[in-house]
């Protein structure tokens, strides 16, 4: 958030500009290159609901044991569809047994 400029104020007004009053509420929330919020709600169910496994490189061990899924599990699946390293991936999701990754743009080729 520093590096882009934006500031708690600034991510609690877009907040609430969909409806989200508690940060508690928020499961991710991504700051898109056009500066809108995407949001994704905290959901009892997590059924349908994309898990981000690897957030810019990292992977989110808490979201793996929530999935009883081991790293070893993941860095395979990730290599499986042509991503040998984290580095590479700025988002990995995971839902219903479908991945969604998108790459890390500032990685060089």
């Amino acid at each position: 958030m520093k590096k882009q400029r934006y500031n708690y104020d600034d991510l609690m007004m877009q907040l609430r500009q969909k409806d989200i009053r508690n940060i508690g509420e928020v499961e991710l929330a991504l700051l898109e290159p056009t500066g809108k919020l995407s949001v994704f709600r905290k959901e009892r169910d997590k059924k349908g609901i994309t898990i981000a496994l690897v957030l810019d490189g990292k992977i989110q061990k808490d979201k793996l044991q929530e999935l009883n899924k081991s790293e070893e599990w993941l860095r395979n699946e990730l290599k499986k569809r042509g991503y040998p390293h984290l580095s590479e991936i700025s988002f990995a999701g995971y839902t219903n047994g479908q991945f969604f990754i998108d790459k890390n743009d500032e990685v060089p080729q």
